[in-house]
This record gives C-alpha cells, structure tokens and sequence, in this order.
C-alpha cells in the first residue's frame, strides 16, 4: 500500500502505511528480515533501519540484526556506525572474528580506502582501551596492519598479546615467516630476535636461526652492504653453529654461511670445502643434503669446473626427481649443457622442464629453449649461439672483461644477428654486477628504443622500473616503465608483478 500511495505522489498515505506495518512487527526474526529487506528494495533505508530497530526491541537475541545494519548504514553511507556494528558483534561474541573480517574484506578496499582504515582503526584502538581483557580487538587489530602491509604495526601488537598472554612465541614466529614471504625482511629479523630473547623455549632454537636468515637476506636484497657487515653475521653464524652441535639446523646454517663464504666474500673455495665437510656427516636430511650438492654445482661452476658442478645437480636430481628440489638441479645442469655448446641435449631437458609445476622453473625453461631454438639449427651457423653461452658462463664466473670482449666480438663478426637484443641484456648484467647503473640502464633502453616489438622488451622494461625504483629511488621514471610495459605487453610474465608497483608507485597501497 505504502508503494502504492508512493507512485501517486501521497507521501502522507505512504508514511501511514509505512508506519503501519512497523506498528504491527512480530516477534518473528524471518518477519523482521522480510520486512526490512522489502523497504530496501524500495530504497526506503530509514524505515528498513527502523524494522531492524525495532526487531531489536522484540527479539531476544538481537545481534543476529547486526550485520544487516551494519549493511544498511554502509548503504546509506554511514561508515562509521557500519564498523560499530560489525565490532559490537565481536564485543558480543568473538567467534564472529572471521564473519566480521570477510565482510569488512567486502567493504574496505584496504590498499586505497584511507578514510575507511582510518576509522576502523581509530574504533579498534579504543576498544582496545576500553576493553583490554578482550583479545579479539588486538587481534582485529593486527590482521587490519596485515591488510595494509604494515608488518612493523602487526608486530607491536603481537608482542603485545605474547607478553600479556605469556605465550611461547607462536604468534610472533608465525608473523616473522609472514613478513620473510612478503620480504619485510627488517620486521621478520626483529620477530625473531624477540622470540630468541625470550630465552630456552620450544622456538628458541628456530628463533636464533631465522633472525640470523633474516638479516642475511636483508643484505643481499640491500644496496652496497659493507663486507664487514657479511663478516660479523658470519661469526655470529658460527658461535650458533657450535651451540646446536650436530642438527638439521646446523646443517641450514652451514649452507647460510657457504652461501656468504661464496657470493658475498668471494670465497668460493671456502665454501665448497664447508659443504663437503658437512655432506660427509650422518643424519643430514634428505632436503638439505640436495640443496647444498646444488650449492656445490654453483660455486664448482662459479671455479670453472663445470662437469663437476654437472656431477652435483644430476646428483641432487636423482635424489628429489619428482620434486621442486629435482627440477631446479635438473635447471641448472641443462644450463651447464647450455654453457659448452651442447645445445641439442640441454634443450631436449628444457622442453622438459617447461612443465615444471614451478613458474619460475617453467618459465626460465622456455625462455632459454626458446633462445637455443631460434639461434641453433641446418639454417644457420652455431657459431655466434656458441660465444654467446660462452660469454654467459663467464658472467657466472664474474669474468667480466672476458665476457665482453666475446659478446662484441659476436656484434663485430655478424652484425645484424637476431642475438642482439640478447647481447644488450647480457651486458647490462653485467654493469649492475660492476654497480654500474646508468650503463645498465642505457642498454636496457637500447632494447626499449631498438628492439621494441621483440621477446626481451617486456624484461627490460620491468627492469628499467625495478632499477628506478629500487637503486636510483625515482619513482616517475619508475612509474613510466611499469605503465609501459602495462600498455604495450598485456601478455608478459611481469604483468600482474608490474600492476602492482605501480599501484604502489601511485600511492594506492599503504607503505
């Protein structure tokens, strides 16, 4: 009837049966519900508010209503009673925590809604106050830092229940791995450390481990880290090393020092004889005796012995052959293949390869088929293919001067080559290893400017945006290759890695 006076303009008959039908609720939840979703689909949200106002009145349990108001006041653009709703539900019964956070997930975009997080922080942190022997606030707390990426704000608040609850260090372990996946590598190393400070406990051991991991990483996702930085992270390595004895975590921390001994202070020889060492111990498990005979073909590899580094990977293919573990040794001795010309047998594994259930591994697979496919074969000489695996294994071994000598002796004795774009990507390699970034960048450009519509453009115009957004700080010219490369090559591998920097270049995530 309401409607109906509605459609003929007599909104004061209208109100009267409006009124009417409030007037007249039963205590009937499913009534309530039927009655304000009918004034809702009538866009009449004040008297739909009104029915849910009024089956609070009338039925017991009233906060079964709540996330119907809830819903109503974000319709009717009243955010801030919308999350007082949705937190008066928790207040009432925690085990709403996960109802409430999928439909503020609904609500909030949390990567852009400044206003929203604003309040919904604001509201947490006093019922924080107000209510501090109710942990489900913290805990909502937390997982909103946890939407907007802000590790370091998560962490505070997990101490905070660990200390008041006197808990063991779960939580903050399982935030610090939280924070090592999405690379805040600083706030996983300060999780860690605390549960470590905690002294003896179930996680201690773990603890000590995973910060030192942490900072490891940390540095070498770094800029210009002084040796002395590797050197000190390294005796505090080995004065743990000989708290743990002979353990599976030994072993990761022999392989965590093998790895600096190698790559961080050129040592490579040093670190061989350490792997050695610890592969001839017993009770080294089955994983981690793969990755360090993979470790070993590295820095065999890295010395120029490259059968022998084949001997390691084959070894740890053998030994994880239907494993991720197996595929990248598998990776990496068809790369070995690769490097001495034996491009018919190294790309017979790639092809192979490119059904790795890894993307990294697939993908790594069908680019370097694909680059022996097209500069191999009766049609052409294997000549310039020949130099320019030659000159990718002395990158490897950081023979630099060597390297680009052969790259341009290639430029030189066949101009014109379909290699050349993958010259120019090599050699920019190569000055980033010399810390040479505006070289780097003219030779990614040259492929940009030169070689647009071929297969490396999208790499180096991913590159370009990583190189000014990470090494040179520049987020214009950061933001430009990443929209780029958005623009022109809607089929890349980068595409969705891409999209999000430069949401994040734009200021719609929250640092």
């Amino acid at each position: 009837m309401g409607e109906f006076y509605e459609k003929q303009a007599d909104s004061k008959n209208a109100g009267k049966a409006y009124n009417d039908v409030m007037s007249n609720l039963k205590a009937y939840q499913q009534e309530i519900f039927t009655v304000a979703r009918e004034f809702s689909r009538l866009n009449k949200f004040d008297y739909a508010l009104k029915a849910f106002e009024r089956g609070k009145e009338l039925v017991p349990n009233f906060y079964v209503f709540n996330f119907e108001i809830a819903d109503l006041y974000g319709q009717m653009g009243q955010d801030d009673r919308m999350i007082d709703m949705y937190l008066e539900m928790l207040s009432h019964n925690s085990a709403y925590l996960q109802t409430v956070q999928n439909m503020l997930n609904r609500n909030i975009d949390f990567t852009d809604d400044t206003k929203l997080t604003g309040i919904l922080r604001e509201r947490l942190l006093r019922n924080i106050q107000q209510k501090p022997d109710e942990p489900v606030f913290p805990e909502m707390l937390i997982w909103l830092y946890l939407q907007q990426n802000d590790f370091g704000g998560a962490l505070t608040q997990v101490k905070a229940l660990d200390k008041r609850y006197r808990e063991n260090g779960e939580r903050v372990m399982n935030l610090g791995y939280m924070a090592l996946q999405q690379k805040q590598y600083k706030h996983a190393a300060d999780a860690f450390s605390y549960v470590a400070s905690k002294g003896m406990g179930l996680y201690y051991r773990d603890a000590q481990l995973a910060a030192l991991n942490a900072r490891k990483l940390e540095y070498e996702n770094s800029f210009e880290v002084p040796t002395e930085n590797y050197m000190q992270l390294v005796k505090e390595y080995e004065q743990l090393i000989t708290q743990l004895g002979s353990t599976p975590q030994a072993a990761k921390a022999e392989r965590d020092v093998a790895q600096i001994e190698a790559l961080r202070l050129n040592q490579p020889q040093k670190a061989i004889e350490r792997l050695q060492v610890v592969l001839s111990r017993p009770r080294v498990p089955d994983d981690i005796q793969a990755y360090m005979k993979i470790d070993l073909g590295d820095y065999l590899l890295q010395q120029g012995e490259e059968w022998e580094a084949a001997l390691y990977y084959l070894q740890a293919e053998k030994d994880f052959k239907y494993d991720e573990i197996g595929e990248i040794a598998k990776f990496k001795a068809a790369k070995v293949y690769y490097y001495k010309g034996e491009f018919a047998f190294a790309k017979a594994q790639l092809d192979v390869l490119k059904g790795s259930t890894s993307k990294l591994i697939a993908n790594d697979a069908l680019f370097l088929s694909n680059l022996i496919q097209d500069n191999t074969g009766t049609d052409t000489t294997e000549v310039p293919m020949q130099m320019f695996a030659q000159a990718d294994l002395l990158v490897e071994q950081k023979r630099h001067i060597e390297a680009i000598n052969t790259l341009d002796s290639i430029a030189f004795r066949y101009p014109g080559h379909p290699l050349a774009d993958d010259i120019l990507f090599l050699k920019h390699k190569i000055a980033l290893q010399q810390n040479e970034v505006k070289k780097a960048i003219d030779y990614l450009e040259k492929i940009v400017n030169n070689y647009g519509s071929d297969i490396l453009a999208d790499d180096a115009l991913f590159a370009l945006g990583e190189l000014y957004e990470k090494r040179l700080k520049d987020s214009v010219n950061a933001r430009k290759y990443y929209e780029k490369l958005l623009l022109n090559h809607t089929d890349s591998l980068f595409i969705t890695e891409a999209r999000k920097r430069y949401r994040t270049l734009r200021g719609d995530v929250l640092e």
